[in-house]
């Protein structure tokens, strides 16, 4: 929760960035007003997309490594194979890992510059854009009360998990489990709570490309047989 705390002081997960993975899933728990399943709010990463098409940029460029050493916690940056490149990811002494991610736009460049933030770079990536279509803001409830976040809308969020499953290497099986976790989970309230949502997210995933129609074709017949009976309905 400190990771957060600081991330969130220097507006990094509520106005430079939006937040995420297995925390922004959490963060749906309160929003949805859902309990979700131990297993698929398990987690040591933290992952930061920043698009400077939604993002603010701070008024002073931030050191991250500056910010978590003046309070006390060691961040160390994990090295990239170019010797020069600014470092993507770092972790801190207990395992908990933060990543910087950005959309792809063209081909894939591997490290792109982080407006504002002075000693790291983003690695971009597909659908990301797709992911961040629409975004919400609310409160991530901790043990020591509520982080401000800026995260994905939660039917593009349960899509883009449909897609992110389909690309998993076989080594992530794990993960791939999760991911459909995830999207069985927020797919089943979104069907009662906001049908509209999700059919206009997945209308917009299907558009897309051929290969992101088939990837959610393909992960939709893994999930349960009830949330295909509603996925069915809502694909329509």
């Amino acid at each position: 929760e400190k990771v957060l705390l600081l991330l969130s002081q220097i507006h990094m997960i509520d106005e430079g960035g939006v937040l995420i993975g297995s925390l922004a899933f959490q963060a749906y728990a309160g929003m949805l007003g859902a309990l979700f399943q131990k297993t698929s709010l398990r987690t040591n990463d933290l992952d930061v997309v920043f698009d400077a098409s939604i993002a603010a940029v701070p008024s002073k460029p931030v050191d991250v490594l500056e910010v978590f050493q003046n309070a006390g916690v060691v961040l160390r940056a994990i090295p990239q194979l170019s010797p020069k490149a600014l470092p993507t990811s770092f972790v801190t002494e207990d395992g908990i890992r933060l990543d910087f991610l950005t959309p792809q736009k063209g081909k894939p460049r591997g490290g792109v510059s982080v407006r504002g933030v002075i000693n790291a770079q983003a690695v971009d990536l597909p659908y990301l854009d797709f992911l961040l279509s629409e975004t919400c803001r609310t409160v991530l409830l901790g043990p020591k009360g509520g982080i401000p976040v800026h995260i994905p809308a939660p039917a593009f969020f349960a899509i883009h998990k449909l897609i992110v499953a389909n690309r998993r290497p076989i080594v992530e099986q794990a993960k791939q489990k999760k991911d459909l976790e995830q999207a069985e989970a927020l797919i089943q309230i979104l069907m009662e709570e906001q049908p509209q949502e999700l059919r206009d997210a997945l209308k917009k995933a299907r558009k897309m490309s051929k290969k992101a129609h088939q990837a959610i074709d393909a992960m939709s017949k893994r999930l349960s047989e009830k949330i295909q009976k509603m996925f069915t309905r809502v694909s329509f």
